[in-house]
């Protein structure tokens, strides 16, 4: 707003500008001269690896490639051309996709995407007693095997619809055709990626903490691609799948191109639908199917199945559900149908779907998991300042270093809590706003009441570490009791993730 003020006001100012003004008006006219030229190329692709298993015994650590566009002149132009085709082909798309979806027009719910999908499973489940069936699939490193070819061949089709529909003009397409392209030009994994397993000392893994001894590695499906390779999809050489596969994480348009992808399987699946009786939910990549019947849901699997094979992707192999219910069963990834129900009566108790798992019961907790992932995050954030302040004279006092840092993990964790709005507080942007459909269960409980332990716990490993560390006088003397006011584990229910998120003075 500030700057939007200041351009504005010097608008009126018929006298020489200021040089940023200038300059401001050359890269606008850069933007648009690259935005709309016929060799439209994105050359500043940047890779850094992002930690998603560690396994100890075979010391390795396998990552996840989030990538972004170094030049900010092409991050502009992609995510312009991204805000374009998500308007242009959102109204396409079907309600049971979630993901990367505008909101609707006049809608003033403003809760999470993923909150919503879960709530339609808790108020499908409550709505029905008895034995429910799920079916659930995952799909093999998603985004790093979509075939170019077939992204090219569904926006044709789109843009087909939507030119006929008057929404664009075959000019128009030319242009959006030609920016796709150019986007997937920019990348595919075998070249941009998995080149770097063989390269550990690569600037690539720096953002990985606690290395030393581990092989890194970006997994691939090579097996699944030389299986497919034999078995029918002729044109697909070993030359096409090193070049035209994948599509960057983290890029603008990736989240488009998912549901350009995943709107074909969609179509397929939509005849089963029935809200009273069957409901089909996509998030991304992430699939679940709740129905009544065992039939119907098994049906529409296979289905789903045949949908994602013809699209020349790949999905873990489903396994058959062991009864009674055990520990086991949160290691398969793709379920074929079993028993939504009390366990008493030979059931599954738990489904999961986006990090939440909801009960036979209607009960709502946090996937073990995503705990598990938060707290990695709750550890690398105190580590990332503990190697700043040892590589770097620290800059504050003592006391006021640990407030900085406990207000970071508040922040990150519940939002910016004022104790004289803490009831009232909506949590953007925290990590909490995303489970705000947790309801107040032991389940929950003890998880939440884990995760702010776990917090006070890092706090003070963290002054034990500091210990030696030589911080400046701070400028303000601190007597003894205000010292203990600001004492790290002494913040107390509102900023706590028990009292944001299961908010027990409602």
């Amino acid at each position: 707003m500030s700057l939007s003020r200041s351009i504005h006001k010097e608008l009126c100012n018929k006298e020489k500008h200021p040089i940023w003004y200038d300059r401001l008006g050359e890269a606008i006219d850069d933007i648009y001269d690259m935005a709309f030229s016929d060799d439209l190329k994105f050359t500043s692709l940047r890779v850094v690896a992002e930690e998603k298993d560690r396994d100890e015994e075979e010391k390795t650590i396998t990552c996840r490639p989030i990538c972004n566009y170094k030049n900010y002149k092409e991050r502009t132009i992609i995510s312009l051309y991204n805000k374009a085709m998500t308007r242009l082909f959102d109204g396409y798309f079907h309600e049971c996709s979630f993901a990367f979806r505008l909101p609707k027009k006049g809608e003033t719910d403003k809760t999470p995407a993923h909150i919503k999908a879960v709530k339609q499973i808790v108020d499908f489940r409550r709505k029905h007693e008895g034995t429910l069936w799920v079916a659930e699939c995952d799909l093999k490193k998603f985004y790093d095997t979509i075939d170019h070819d077939v992204i090219m061949d569904t926006l044709e089709m789109m843009l087909r619809r939507s030119v006929e529909d008057k929404k664009i003009d075959e000019k128009e397409a030319g242009v959006l055709r030609r920016v796709m392209q150019a986007y997937l030009d920019s990348y595919n994994f075998y070249e941009s990626v998995l080149q770097y397993n063989s390269d550990q000392s690569n600037q690539v893994w720096n953002p990985i903490p606690k290395k030393s001894g581990y092989n890194l590695q970006f997994k691939w499906v090579e097996k699944d691609i030389a299986k497919q390779r034999k078995t029918g999809w002729p044109y697909r050489t070993e030359d096409h799948d090193q070049h035209y596969l994948g599509v960057p994480q983290g890029g603008a348009l990736s989240g488009l191109i998912a549901n350009l992808i995943l709107n074909r399987v969609d179509e397929q699946i939509m005849p089963f639908v029935d809200k009273d009786k069957l409901i089909y939910l996509r998030f991304c990549d992430d699939m679940i199917i709740i129905g009544k019947d065992e039939h119907e849901v098994r049906n529409a699997f296979n289905v789903y199945r045949k949908a994602i094979e013809s699209l020349h992707l790949y999905q873990h192999d489903p396994e058959g559900i062991e009864y009674p219910y055990t520990k086991n069963h949160w290691e398969s990834k793709t379920k074929e149908p079993y028993k939504w129900d009390d366990i008493n009566k030979d059931g599954i108790p738990w489904v999961s779907f986006v990090g939440i798992d909801v009960r036979w019961s209607g009960e709502a907790r946090i996937r073990k998991k995503t705990i598990h992932k938060h707290m990695k995050k709750q550890e690398s954030v105190v580590w990332d300042v503990l190697r700043e302040i040892k590589s770097k004279a620290p800059r504050y006092d003592e006391e006021k270093t640990q407030k900085i840092l406990q207000g970071h993990l508040d922040a990150m964790g519940v939002g910016r809590i004022r104790l004289w709005n803490y009831k009232d507080n909506p949590n953007v942007g925290s990590w909490s706003c995303a489970f705000e459909v947790i309801d107040n269960n032991r389940w929950s409980r003890h998880q939440l009441k884990n995760l702010d332990r776990h917090k006070k716990q890092v706090l003070r490993k963290f002054k034990k570490k500091i210990k030696d560390i030589n911080f400046p006088q701070p400028i303000i003397s601190y007597d003894s009791k205000r010292s203990r006011r600001h004492n790290p584990e002494m913040k107390g229910m509102p900023c706590s993730y028990y009292g944001q998120i299961l908010k027990p003075w409602k």
